[in-house]
């Protein structure tokens, strides 16, 4: 008898043959030699950064294209000045510097900031940038030294004497705010540099509008900015060149480290065209030179300045002539005596002013640790007779 497939027949013969089919192995693949497992290597640490001291603490990325070093400086000095019978001592901090500078993204863009506490204030000194195709062309923009005389161009830590000479105030020109074309002076062959500055130098300066009480005459600042950025331009320019043998540094005066002879000329030209008409256009150029070897030091300097006479620019007098010459020898690389001569030779009669200084300088670690101690007289011509200030300066540096 045949029976018919119902759909409960085939679902009681798929649960029958359920455990039998369950009982068969199931055939496998060829899986072939066991493979081995090689554990992956951890990544490679990146290299540290690179951080030591020279001439100042540096710090360098592992790749080289960000650097910064920093620095500082401090003076401490004693003054004692009679002044025409008029007797004044006093303790000072003349410069008391925190700088730092290195490059970023590029060793073609440097940088360089420099802030002064000394003197019981607080004063921007350098804030730029420099964009350096080679030693022959660097661009330099923001604040910074006006390169004019060898002498101002000289670092404060790497003067002969406690400090620069009478001619430095009568003709040196400070730092202000433009921008520059010029070589490395201290590696390239030629020195030059060319550029446009404000006008107004480093050191702000009060403007705005004042309204004085009538009884009792005291002034009340009703507007006002305290800046060293003019409302009116009124452009400096500038404009210096020079030389040197191989290997001479003639910005630092003295020779401690007793190089072989070498020797540096150089000079320098300024305008200030009085752009904002406060007919205080002004004029001046210099010519300057320095002399080393083997522990001996000779810097020296010849200054002339005009000055506005007039409504007009082209009304430029001759206001003043000054000279200096300093001469030193360095013993031992440790102690060097100095003798200092200065004169500013104003036109005229009976006006001219002599700067005459002796002094002793201690290298301890070179001009990063010295002690400068100078006296002398500066001698006024009057009228009336000569009149002499005696000052005694003596002063500790530690510059790193």
């Amino acid at each position: 008898m045949k029976l018919a497939r119902t759909p409960l027949t085939v679902l009681l013969t798929a649960a029958l043959a359920a455990p039998a089919l369950a009982d068969e192995p199931t055939p496998q693949p060829d899986e072939g030699p066991p493979v081995e497992v090689v554990p992956e290597e951890a990544p490679a640490p990146l290299p540290p950064p690179k951080v030591g001291f020279e001439k100042g603490f540096f710090i360098t990325s592992p790749d080289g294209r960000f650097g910064i070093k920093l620095g500082g400086r401090a003076q401490f000095r004693f003054t004692y000045v009679n002044d025409a019978g008029e007797h004044g001592a006093n303790f000072s901090l003349p410069r008391v510097r925190f700088k730092f500078s290195g490059h970023a993204f590029d060793e073609i863009l440097k940088y360089k900031f420099q802030i002064d506490f000394g003197k019981g204030g607080v004063n921007l000194k350098d804030a730029y940038v420099d964009v350096r195709a080679d030693e022959m062309a660097i661009v330099r923009l923001g604040q910074f030294k006006v390169p004019n005389s060898r002498q101002g161009l000289a670092s404060s830590t790497k003067q002969q004497l406690v400090d620069r000479s009478i001619t430095n105030g009568a003709f040196g020109l400070d730092r202000d705010v433009g921008i520059m074309l010029m070589s490395d002076y201290k590696t390239a062959p030629i020195e030059y540099a060319v550029g446009i500055w404000n006008g107004t130098g480093d050191s702000g300066s009060l403007s705005g509008d004042v309204t004085v009480a009538p009884l009792t005459g005291a002034g009340t600042i009703d507007s006002g900015k305290f800046s060293n950025v003019p409302d009116l331009p009124n452009p400096l320019f500038n404009a210096r060149v020079g030389v040197h043998t191989p290997g001479h540094d003639g910005y630092a005066e003295s020779d401690h480290e007793t190089s072989e002879p070498g020797v540096g000329v150089g000079g320098g030209v300024w305008i200030n065209f009085d752009a904002d008409d406060d007919d205080d256009a002004s004029m001046g150029g210099n010519v300057d030179w320095s002399v080393k070897a083997k522990g001996f030091a000779h810097n020296g300097a010849v200054y002339v300045r005009a000055d506005q006479d007039g409504e007009e620019f082209t009304d430029l007098a001759l206001s003043n002539i000054g000279v200096h010459a300093s001469v030193g020898y360095t013993i031992k690389g440790m102690v060097q005596p100095v003798f200092r001569f200065a004169r500013l030779l104003p036109p005229g009669a009976d006006n001219d002013t002599t700067e005459l200084l002796g002094g002793v300088t201690v290298y301890f670690f070179g001009d990063n640790v010295k002690w400068a101690t100078d006296a002398g007289a500066v001698i006024t011509e009057t009228t009336d007779g000569d009149e002499t200030a005696v000052q005694v300066r003596t002063q500790f540096q530690l510059d790193f």
